[in-house]
């Protein structure tokens, strides 16, 4: 397959060193120089104990040219709306594929031409080092559902092996509703924190905010399990334990966060359904003030 990238963070990086093993992968990025780097040196992806460097196509983005089977759209949130109108400008029949996190995109994907969407979350844990290199930190899946068009589409979207899957959805909302409450969860609490993955489930004090700001969120949706997704949760944190949540990464390096893709969305849909978050609220007004701070 012919695939297009759009991104050249960690998420980008990590699918173009993946894909890029099977299929034709051009990395669409920001900046002239990491797409000179990419064309000259490969994408590098480093595991624990190994590392693989893949030959993979890179264009800065403002080139604005590509012809792809599938285009896949790896930047946060807040940088969509820039993309839009060269979202619409693309060949409606190049199926386009998101990974953000929470779900305020999909305000954004309504507004689009093109007839085949799909939305996807990421469970791999990735760390860009440099304009080239990405650290796959835990080996998880690629859920992926279709947000419009053919669900026969789904089939064609490639399968690449057992260190990078795509598993199957049939509905979308729920399966951007799990990510988004483990995102929502967290994000903010390691960020405000200060403290790794595991410790939110390790320190008992930290456990017990957890699962208030859990249960404050979880009966925003009815259609999930309650108790399995504390569990899923608790497993992310102990799985991925070491790890500084991408949050708390922003927050030190002083950059934007995507609060407004997950707590953001919550504040808005519980106003919509007229709850009271006092946590939640809370919680994003931390953020928000870490964001002021760090500038």
């Amino acid at each position: 397959m012919k695939i297009g990238i759009i991104g050249g963070g960690a998420i980008g990086l990590l699918f173009g060193g993946y894909l890029g093993l099977e299929h034709n992968v051009t990395l669409m990025v920001r900046g002239e120089r990491q797409a000179h780097t990419i064309n000259s040196k490969g994408v590098r992806v480093e595991l624990e104990h190994s590392s693989k460097t893949v030959n993979v196509k890179s264009i800065p983005l403002s080139e604005g040219e590509i012809v792809a089977d599938l285009l896949i759209i790896a930047v946060k949130q807040y940088h969509l709306p820039a993309l839009k109108d060269f979202l619409c400008s693309l060949d409606k029949g190049i199926p386009l594929m998101f990974i953000q996190n929470g779900m305020g995109h999909l305000e954004l994907l309504e507004t689009l031409p093109q007839r085949m969407i799909f939305v996807a979350t990421v469970e791999h844990g990735a760390s860009r080092l440099d304009e080239r290199t990405v650290r796959h930190n835990g080996i998880g899946v690629t859920n992926i559902a279709v947000y419009r068009g053919d669900e026969g589409t789904a089939a064609r979207i490639p399968i690449t092996g057992t260190d990078f899957v795509f598993v199957h959805r049939k509905n979308y909302r729920s399966m951007l509703g799990e990510k988004l409450i483990a995102n929502a969860v967290i994000n903010p609490l390691t960020a405000i924190l200060r403290a790794n993955n595991g410790e939110l489930v390790s320190n008992p004090h930290y456990r017990i905010i957890l699962q208030r700001l859990f249960h404050e969120i979880i009966p925003l949706f009815p259609e999930l399990n309650e108790k399995k997704m504390e569990q899923n949760i608790v497993e992310i944190c102990l799985n991925t334990r070491e790890n500084t949540s991408s949050m708390l990464k922003d927050v030190l390096n002083g950059n934007k966060t995507e609060v407004d893709a997950i707590l953001g969305y919550l504040v808005h849909f519980a106003e919509k359904k007229k709850v009271e978050i006092p946590l939640i609220n809370a919680f994003y007004s931390m953020i928000k003030g870490l964001e002021k701070k760090g500038g």
